[in-house]
């Protein structure tokens, strides 16, 4: 049973910090909107918004394709016999 945990680790490395980035934004959100939301816009909170929401933009798309895989798209097999591209 602890060898299972133990080989799924690296594939838990990318959901769990997609999970995260969401979460934070989620709890910092009304945090956010009185800090940046109601401020005049200028270029800082034009970097604040693109940085940040690119962020969360790539975090969902993770999600959504660890759920989804393409099927054209190679995907990389971990195994204690076989590491690779498939």
């Amino acid at each position: 049973m602890i060898q299972v945990i133990i080989d799924l680790i690296p594939d838990l490395y990318v959901p769990f910090f997609c999970i995260f980035v969401l979460y934070d934004s989620i709890l910092t959100l009304p945090y956010e909107i009185n800090a940046v939301w109601n401020k005049n816009i200028n270029i800082v909170t034009i970097l604040y918004f693109l940085s940040h929401y690119g962020l969360i933009a790539a975090a969902i798309l993770q999600i959504i394709e660890g759920i989804f895989p393409s099927p054209s798209r190679p995907q990389y097999v971990h195994s204690k016999n076989f590491e690779g591209i498939v």
